[in-house]
């Protein structure tokens, strides 16, 4: 890909809490990239951790795996802000992931992949079909990680409501909601990878739709086309991704990215300083990702 194209869609900033200072880090973590806001939003300080976690059912039962042949991995890498990881043994559910993979940040445009699940699990559950500009809606959401249509979506799924019935869903403990915002929805790295499991096995999206929105999540164009997916290049499967980006008041990015394969689902979040600018994010996510590559090799599906 080009990275030359990767320009932020929108300069103006939103007032906003230090994210925290600039440092070195040398720690196991991850990168990913911004994402664009509805005008009018404002922008909510991020805590040290999650709001109250969300009471959530046990997963669905997965079927008794052998002992996962995966020692715990580790990643370490040098960079000028702060990042978290999380990856998911697929067959067996074990999780691994830097010690601070519980630690909360916006989710940006990764929920947007949560929006059109939910979205999608009540047109199945209720057996209607979606109209024709609700699939557009969907589509343009995903693919072009466009905010306006996540508004029309988050709206449709009754916004807060739908966005706990998310987290219920997939076992998202650590997330919590921001009033009036998707975009500014409390997740960490163990969310996003639960999230990116939980849509790749259907309990997200329901049976009927959860090829379609796998299909759209291997298709994303534009700026938002960067980060785990070009570490795994040579596994088709790995496109199943969404990202998301956004440069806030404080003048941090906040870019994150999660995917998914049959064998194991990756989220990465990064924060760091605005000088850097969003390639150094996509640039995170990926570098995290290679790290984990032989890891990966063992989490075949």
């Amino acid at each position: 890909m080009r990275w030359t194209s990767w320009l932020p869609r929108r300069t103006s900033l939103r007032i906003g809490l230090a994210l925290g200072a600039t440092v070195a880090v040398a720690v196991p973590v991850a990168f990913a990239a911004a994402s664009d806001r509805p005008a009018g939003q404002r922008t909510a300080p991020v805590p040290p951790s999650a709001e109250a976690p969300v009471a959530t059912p046990s997963p669905s039962a997965r079927p008794k795996a052998s002992p996962s042949p995966v020692a715990k991995p580790s990643v370490t890498l040098d960079m000028d802000g702060w990042y978290s990881w999380a990856i998911i043994d697929r067959a067996t559910g074990r999780e691994y992931g830097s010690t601070n993979r519980g630690q909360t940040r916006f989710s940006e445009s990764v929920i947007k992949a949560g929006l059109a699940a939910e979205f999608l699990r009540r047109a199945d559950a209720s057996g209607e079909e979606p109209p024709a500009y609700r699939m557009d809606q969907l589509r343009r959401m995903i693919r072009d990680s466009s905010d306006h249509m996540a508004d029309q979506i988050w709206a449709a799924i009754g916004q807060e409501d739908g966005s706990r019935a998310i987290f219920r869903n997939c076992r998202m403990t650590d997330a919590g909601v921001f009033p009036d915002m998707w975009s500014q929805t409390y997740v960490s790295a163990r969310d996003l990878s639960r999230l990116a499991d939980c849509i790749a096995d259907g309990r997200a999206a329901g049976p009927r739709w959860t090829p379609w929105l796998l299909d759209e999540m291997r298709n994303l164009r534009g700026i938002g086309d960067f980060g785990i997916g070009y570490a795994v290049a040579a596994d088709a499967r790995a496109r199943v991704a969404k990202n998301g980006w956004f440069l806030h008041a404080d003048h941090r990015w906040q870019v994150n990215c999660m995917a998914v394969t049959d064998g194991w689902a990756l989220a990465v979040l990064t924060n760091y300083p605005e000088r850097h600018g969003i390639r150094y994010g996509g640039s995170i996510c990926q570098k995290v990702a290679e790290r984990l590559l032989p890891t990966m090799a063992l989490l075949r599906g």
